[in-house]
């Protein structure tokens, strides 16, 4: 089994190897080959002279350094890389390349929050939110339904309103001997909450006068600044179709002028346009009903008819 050597041996082998000298006259340090005792008791074994501690520092200088005294690039490379872990070095730049990406991710994230924060951005989102609710808005006013009130009055009054020809959808509370009772309407007549989106026909009736349409669709409908609902008013002149003669009053007269036969209504209108053109008041031509039971005389015949 071979001999372990001691750790003087391992630095005489190290010294001899990079030819260390001990300090002095140049000489190998101890006694003369030959002329001393037997080191190891052998016989014919020369002791070697024990390197000191200058010549173990030289010699591990002499390992580092270049042979002109200097640390080579190359050995200093290659010493120093044997000290480095691979492993180590991998997780290094493993390491520093994440942590350039975390410095870039919070540059530019920085960046955007930056740009969304600006004024500029803050108040173009206010815009966009405002424009949005107020559209929002309007789509749920226009489903909702818009309700509208009518009024109806007549010239002469007292005429029978009937709502889309059918009597018993206009009717109205009317207190007979103390009691609430539905009766026909009557102008002047006010109808409340109707609902503006569907057409509405409405018929005005009186006894002796020709009857009056009235067509109530959405585009008639109105609605005054601050008013809650819509609202369409409506005067009707009926015109009569049976008369015992036409008439107006002349203020300048103070007297009735009355006008009959088939041109009556022709004549009355005639008096009226004349004497506004000479300064004189008169009132609107009216209708004279036949008194009841009595129907209109049939028109006269043409000379020389049957």
């Amino acid at each position: 089994m071979a001999k372990s050597k001691s750790s003087d041996e391992i630095i005489d082998k190290l010294a001899e190897d990079v030819g260390a000298k001990a300090p002095g006259d140049g000489k190998a340090g101890g006694a003369k080959s030959g002329s001393g005792k037997s080191g190891g008791g052998k016989s014919g074994q020369t002791d070697r002279p024990k390197p000191d501690a200058e010549a173990h520092f030289d010699t591990v200088s002499d390992l580092l350094m270049g042979g002109g005294g200097e640390l080579g690039d190359d050995d200093a490379a290659h010493k120093i890389g044997r000290f480095v872990d691979p492993e180590v070095t991998k997780r290094g730049a493993l390491n520093l390349g994440l942590f350039v990406a975390l410095i870039v991710i919070v540059g530019v994230t920085g960046y955007f929050l930056a740009q969304q924060s600006s004024e500029e951005v803050r108040s173009e989102r206010r815009r966009l939110r405002i424009d949005a609710e107020e559209k929002h808005m309007s789509e749920q006013l226009l489903k909702l339904k818009k309700f509208g009130n009518i009024h109806i009055e007549s010239v002469p009054p007292g005429a029978i309103v009937v709502q889309d020809e059918d009597p018993k959808k206009c009717m109205q509370k009317k207190p007979v001997e103390g009691v609430e009772v539905d009766m026909q309407c009557v102008t002047p007549l006010d109808i409340q909450n109707l609902d503006i989106k569907p057409t509405y026909k409405f018929t005005v009736i009186k006894p002796g006068f020709e009857n009056f349409e009235i067509t109530v669709a959405e585009h008639v409908w109105s609605k005054k600044p601050g008013a809650e609902d819509f609202e369409t008013s409506w005067n009707v002149e009926l015109v009569a179709n049976a008369c015992e003669y036409w008439f107006v009053y002349d203020m300048k007269a103070k007297a009735e002028k009355k006008f009959a036969g088939e041109t009556s209504l022709a004549d009355c209108k005639k008096h009226k346009d004349d004497a506004a053109k000479t300064g004189s008041i008169v009132t609107e031509c009216a209708c004279k009903p036949l008194p009841p039971g009595v129907l209109p005389s049939a028109p006269s015949s043409p000379a020389g008819g049957k």
